[in-house]
């Protein structure tokens, strides 16, 4: 079994790569300090989605709690969610 996969960039990628190898070549400090922030943050995102996950599996296995009792919670989550998705 095989999976095709589109690895073409798009317009905006494409910048972004020339933009991001331009960097290196002229400011390679600079580009290692931003790779090691990217990295950084990819890391904090996944750290954000692991906790979101058990927060939202510890909310909805609580035997004896009704849901509705924790909707400021759960709209907090969704919240934190939305502000994690476009700051990024």
């Amino acid at each position: 079994m095989t999976t095709v996969i589109d690895f073409s960039l798009g317009d905006a990628c494409l910048a972004e790569e020339i933009q991001l190898e331009a960097m290196h070549r002229v400011k390679p400090k600079l580009y290692v300090e931003a790779r090691k922030v990217l990295l950084a943050m990819m890391e904090q995102l996944k750290i954000l989605e692991d906790l979101d996950a058990k927060l939202m599996s510890h909310i909805t296995s609580r035997e004896g709690t009704d849901m509705w009792e924790e909707t400021e919670l759960i709209a907090e989550l969704v919240k934190c969610r939305l502000e994690v998705r476009t700051s990024v």
